[in-house]
């Protein structure tokens, strides 16, 4: 038997209403499926700001059809169920899917089933094409996501900057690298350049006060020079565009919309080469951008800017750019 993780910081009474949620909207928990905990706190490298993830792995079928968000104690916690069956005889797996058993944490249960995954899945073939899709789709959204957040919650904001850098740092090691997938299983994300140092220091501030603070002292001037070179005021235009539209200013309000843009280049000269860049956007499109409304989308196969041009009820959006990935 596992033995069974405890979560430092979480008291009886956060368990105590989490397992009466899972046994409601799941109906597993015990005998027939074990409750693990994924994700940033199951890897360890939460911070303060982070949600909690958990993953029943059941052996038929679970009430659960979708993923349940909800919040204890005030911490945003997610919950989804997977059939084990369904993945031990999947001729191939995405990445996430196999990666999933090998870093969870078994909460309740026997751990029969997570045993009888992890001894199925090691060495099954990883769909790299599903892992693409997966990556490039979780990393415009997350993008359209923090772009959003200068005007919502900065905290979810950086949380999705940081997810955003970390996926391109995977997506170069899968895909530009050709690391061999299980030997980075179970995966660790750790920031290794500035950019994503500092934005993995905003990550981890104590608390909404802090990190606001921190935002505000961000000098972005070196990296965003060694960045955008010689389309630097192109880009510090896009981000005052930005503030305007946001409604409200103040330096933390232009460091956040800065960094933002700093990571979006990041992604996307990492995984679409292909797509122009912002400001290339702006020197080729004749009109006035809404850049607060100008962002990155995937489907399947493409990815492209959704470029908006005017204000308020007269913002006209169009497609700019398509390329394959």
């Amino acid at each position: 038997m596992l033995k069974m993780f405890r979560l430092k910081g979480f008291g009886v009474g956060f368990w105590r209403d989490l397992l009466r949620r899972v046994e409601g909207v799941s109906g597993c928990c015990g005998g027939d499926g074990d409750l693990c905990l994924v994700g940033s706190y199951a890897r360890g490298d939460a911070s303060p700001l982070s949600d909690v993830d958990f993953v029943v792995f059941s052996e038929g079928e679970s009430k659960l059809k979708r993923t349940e968000m909800f919040c204890i104690n005030d911490k945003m916690v997610a919950l989804f169920s997977v059939r084990a069956a369904d993945l031990i005889i999947a001729e191939s797996l995405d990445f996430y899917s196999a990666n999933n058993p090998f870093e969870a944490r078994l909460i309740c249960g026997e751990g029969k089933v997570l045993n009888k995954l992890r001894s199925g899945l090691r060495g099954k073939s990883i769909d790299l094409d599903a892992t693409k899709r997966l990556i490039c789709g979780t990393a415009s959204a997350r993008l359209l996501s923090s772009l959003s957040d200068v005007a919502l919650d900065y905290g979810e904001g950086i949380r999705s900057m940081r997810v955003c850098l970390a996926k391109a740092r995977l997506y170069a090691k899968l895909f530009k690298e050709s690391v061999e997938p299980w030997s980075i299983i179970p995966y660790n994300y750790k920031p290794v350049d500035e950019l994503e140092r500092l934005v993995e220091h905003l990550y981890r501030s104590k608390n909404y006060s802090e990190l606001s603070k921190r935002i505000g002292k961000l000098d972005l001037t070196d990296l965003m020079a060694k960045t955008f070179h010689k389309h630097v005021k192109t880009i510090d235009k896009a981000v005052k565009n930005i503030i305007d539209d946001a409604g409200f200013a103040g330096k933390h309000v232009k460091n956040y919309a800065g960094l933002y843009m700093l990571v979006e280049e990041r992604v996307r000269s990492t995984m679409w080469e292909g797509l122009p860049p912002r400001w290339k956007i702006v020197e080729e499109l004749n009109s006035k951008i809404t850049h607060y409304h100008t962002f990155i989308t995937c489907t399947e196969k493409t990815v492209e800017w959704i470029v908006s041009t005017g204000k308020g009820a007269d913002i006209k959006p169009k497609e700019y750019g398509c390329t394959t990935f």
